[in-house]
């Protein structure tokens, strides 16, 4: 079979050209850019966490220092599932920069998301935690958070939820 082409542009080479390094650059600075605080401070109830990755550049050159949670996220963690008593929530929300934090900082997006699933979550009797907020972290990280606050559940019928919402890279 002959290999797949690039995409077809519709304008000029120029414009083309342009746009394609436009995007290029969008996604550059979407990777680099950092869960900032005003950001965070509008997830005061948030409980933050962090990974392995010592910082951004680590996050990215390191993959896998993003999927595992630093030692003082597992306390953080195992201290939250101790706080629940005998009450867990069904529901576990958690927020992860991902490789895209500006896809959950852009106005707009995920806080009227949160608002609404938060709302929608409780409407339906669902009894749910304070969100996690992840920094540098990727989906393995909400993984091992599911694993360490539901994973030594004794009852097999109950059912425990986690939803993790993760910034995404652009393209």
């Amino acid at each position: 079979a002959p290999a797949l082409k690039e995409q077809q542009c519709l304008h000029s080479p120029k414009t083309c050209q342009s746009f394609r390094k436009s995007h290029l650059q969008r996604a550059k600075v979407s990777l680099w850019t950092e869960m900032d605080a005003d950001f965070t401070a509008s997830l005061a109830s948030a409980i933050p966490l962090f990974t392995q990755s010592y910082d951004r550049k680590d996050y990215v050159y390191h993959p896998d220092s993003g999927e595992k949670l630093s030692k003082e996220g597992i306390q953080t963690l195992k201290q939250t599932q101790k706080a629940w008593k005998n009450q867990s929530p069904d529901v576990q929300i958690i927020i992860s920069d991902g490789l895209n934090a500006r896809a959950l900082m852009d106005e707009g997006h995920l806080l009227p998301f949160l608002k609404r699933l938060q709302e929608t979550l409780t409407e339906a009797n669902y009894l749910i935690s304070k969100p996690l907020l992840i920094r540098h972290g990727r989906v393995r990280a909400g993984y091992a958070c599911g694993e360490i606050l539901f994973g030594d559940s004794s009852d097999p019928k109950e059912i425990k939820s986690v939803i993790h919402i993760i910034g995404e890279r652009p393209g």
